[in-house]
């Protein structure tokens, strides 16, 4: 008998939204930390919080800002989906069937333009927040594991370069790469829909030792130092041809000065033209580095 495998969007019936009110645990657990603003208008300075072992520090994107307690309401309904979901045996999907009407009415806000354009704020802010931790639990691996994955013409999660030092095959969509403290690694996201892209974004992290800060990823457990972070094709085409660029002068761009990617970053981020790097300054980078050790 020939099986036929089915994508995740496929199954988006089985796990269908319902109405309902909020679940006062889930809005308790959330609320525990302060991963969302407090306030109803955009803010950008970071927060920092402190407890025991545990460190956070959330920071913000000045195009959106933090996530503010009105978004919180939608993260929290949504949470609560997949809890009460496989809850009930059902085979819950990260893609959740739902209309912004229903989001809106299911959390009790309105329904007016204005609403709408807040919610859409929200869910624009969710892919790019940015928390910072401190903390690994006990017996975690020292290496820094990406999870790849590709399903045709809906969702690619690839590293653009970087040295892995294991790689482990979960089935035939999903792999896991790990990389060792110190390396740096470019990882590239694009997921799709029956309307066109939804996600076109690239990091390029450095691989943290434990106790290191680092800031969490969607895809990369713990996390990384971020060294770039761009979202929207026309940003992420560019960085791709500028990581050619270093290609081309013979150079593994995970071996690039580190400063480079920042740079780069803040350039395209104001939609500025970055310098190129050279070998010149590849050089320098490389004395350097023998100078400080």
């Amino acid at each position: 008998m020939r099986r036929t495998h089915r994508s995740e969007r496929d199954q988006l019936e089985l796990f269908r939204a319902q109405p309902g009110d909020l679940a006062s645990r889930d809005a308790q657990d959330l609320m525990a930390y302060p991963l969302f603003s407090l306030a109803k208008t955009k803010r950008i300075v970071p927060i920092d919080f402190r407890a025991d072992a545990i460190s956070i520090r959330d920071e913000a994107v000045p195009e959106h800002g933090m996530e503010t307690i009105r978004d919180a309401d939608v993260l929290i309904w949504a949470a609560s989906q997949i809890v009460e979901g496989r809850d009930a045996g059902l085979k819950t999907s990260r893609l959740m069937a739902a209309t912004p009407y229903e989001s809106l009415t299911f959390v009790g806000r309105g329904t007016g333009a204005g609403d709408y354009d807040r919610l859409k704020a929200g869910l624009d802010r969710f892919p790019i927040r940015n928390p910072v931790c401190e903390s690994r639990s006990a017996g975690m691996s020292d290496l820094t594991q990406v999870e790849v994955f590709w399903l045709e013409k809906r969702i690619e999660n690839r590293i653009r370069f970087g040295r892995a030092v294991e790689d482990r095959m979960i089935d035939r969509h999903r792999r896991v790469l790990s990389f060792a403290p110190g390396s740096i690694f470019a990882l590239v996201r694009w997921t799709s829909n029956d309307f066109g892209t939804v996600i076109s974004r690239i990091d390029i992290l450095r691989a943290v030792a434990p106790g290191e800060r680092c800031s969490t990823v969607p895809y990369v457990k713990p996390g990384g130092e971020s060294l770039l972070r761009l979202s929207g094709w026309p940003k992420v085409e560019r960085v791709l041809q500028l990581i050619d660029v270093v290609e081309g002068l013979g150079i593994d761009p995970a071996d690039a000065a580190p400063d480079h990617w920042h740079h780069v970053h803040n350039r395209l981020s104001v939609n500025e033209t970055p310098r190129a790097y050279t070998k010149g300054r590849h050089r320098a980078w490389l004395h350097r580095q023998r100078f400080v050790r």
